[in-house]
């Protein structure tokens, strides 16, 4: 057994710091010390943690008021974790107290006598643990103190013989880098685009006030202590740990949508888009990839500038392609797909999958308009691949609360291979107020076919 020890050989320094930088298991609430959730650790290859400035020294009250020569012996557990070799537990209080041979090192569960010198050795007094850890995981870790009567009952463990116990949280895991949307953006492309063709431009509006520009929603990029305000994860070190620890230089925010009619896509501080900043590395009718490796993306704007394209409705989201920079000892991951904004379409559109017009049948479409004003239409046509296709009427007014029939022969004028298309119809009207139809019909046999056309997505 070691010596009594009073308390006046611990400087009030000492005490003064190890109350500051011990995670207390009774700490209210609790303040458990997080590390980097990539590291790598498993129970083959544990990774030792470092203990600078006390920053892992584990701190629990007695919890019992002792009498003198009254000996009790100690059992801490931690679960995950290994106590290092060079663990030492020292007795804080007012009181005189002799702490004896600490076993169990270089496992998760250390074992200990605590004998008491006079009647001041009171249950707010507390016992610390300094030295390094080991971890064999990267879960949380909760530790256990129990006081027992016999040193076989502390080896052992259990409710046997335990007269008090308090358990806590001691060590957490964190991802180190995060990604969030800040705000979602929204654009309208618009049917009457001041030059055709139809949705090559968008609705002037907020934010960006510009027929040219959408913005496509707010996100950051960075770590876990710039996007929250808390402190950053820990490496096995003690140290902050940084995205060059973590990113290698191929790692990418990457956005996925159709971005196949833009003329640009890139990013930028101001939500009006009106500055561009880091252009994309290449996008197109899947995604728009932006190059970023360890660099934080804090508080940017995804922007999308038309061409003279119909753009196309539809989601965009934002996600994190990891890359990692050391690989043997950190596990990154990909972060997202997260929604981040959406592109519509203000007019009505209507597809013919397919339209034919053979020799001896009459092919029509048909359009109706039940609102109250007259809208304008247009017909793109959508051939094969070697099938020039010669058109005439592509365009018109459909009068209100009326119907127009249009002789598809009048609208597909000629073909260099078999008569048929693909016919999408876009009208400047509200969705809910106009129909069209795809109609075939045999004049010999008195054989009439109706197709209702349909809206695209909800086939």
């Amino acid at each position: 057994m070691r010596p009594f020890r009073p308390s006046l050989v611990f400087s009030a320094t000492l005490l003064a710091t190890s109350a500051v930088q011990a995670v207390d298991l009774d700490a209210a609430p609790a303040a458990p010390r997080t590390y980097a959730a990539e590291i790598i650790a498993t129970p083959d290859a544990p990774v030792e943690l470092a203990n600078p400035g006390g920053v892992l020294d584990l701190s629990t009250p007695l919890a019992y008021n002792f009498s003198v020569g009254e000996v009790r012996h100690v059992r801490i557990q931690c679960p995950g974790m290994r106590f290092g070799d060079d663990a030492v537990v020292s007795y804080l209080g007012g009181g005189l107290a002799g702490v004896g041979a600490v076993n169990g090192l270089g496992t998760d569960a250390i074992h200990f006598s605590i004998t008491a010198g006079d009647n001041a050795v009171l249950a707010a007094d507390r016992l610390l643990v300094t030295g390094t850890r080991a971890i064999t995981s990267t879960n949380d870790v909760t530790c256990s103190y129990g006081l027992y009567d016999q040193p076989s009952q502390a080896t052992g463990g259990g409710i046997v013989g335990r007269v008090v116990s308090r358990s806590g949280a001691y060590l957490a895991f964190a991802p180190s880098y995060l990604l969030r949307v800040d705000s979602q953006g929204q654009a309208t492309a618009d049917v009457e685009a001041l030059y055709p063709p139809a949705f090559s431009a968008f609705v002037t509006a907020a934010p960006t006030f510009n027929r040219d520009l959408a913005q496509l929603g707010g996100f950051s990029h960075g770590t876990r202590q710039s996007l929250t305000g808390g402190l950053q994860p820990l490496t096995a070190a003690g140290t902050p740990i940084t995205l060059a620890d973590l990113l290698a230089p191929a790692t990418a925010l990457v956005f996925e949508g159709d971005f196949s009619r833009a003329a640009d896509v890139y990013l930028s501080a101001l939500a009006d888009c009106s500055v561009p900043g880091q252009a994309a590395d290449g996008f197109d009718e899947q995604r728009a990839v932006f190059t970023v490796g360890a660099n934080e993306v804090l508080g940017q704007f995804l922007c999308y500038l038309s061409g003279d394209e119909p753009v196309e409705a539809g989601h965009y989201t934002v996600s994190l392609e990891a890359v990692p920079a050391n690989p043997a000892t950190y596990q990154v991951s990909g972060r997202g797909p997260l929604a981040l904004g959406r592109i519509t379409r203000n007019g009505t559109e209507l597809q013919a999958p397919l339209a034919e017009v053979p020799a001896h049948f009459t092919s029509r479409m048909v359009i109706t308009n039940t609102g109250p004003q007259g809208f304008a239409f247009r017909i793109e046509v959508l051939g094969e691949t070697g099938n020039v296709i010669s058109t005439g009427v592509a365009s018109g007014v459909v009068q209100a609360r009326s119907t127009r029939v249009l002789d598809l022969r009048d609208v597909l004028t000629g073909f260099t291979a078999e008569p048929r298309a693909a016919l999408k119809l876009t009208v400047a009207a509200p969705d809910s107020v106009v129909r069209a139809l795809y109609q075939v019909v045999n004049p010999d046999a008195g054989a009439i076919s109706n197709h209702v056309m349909v809206r695209p997505g909800s086939n």
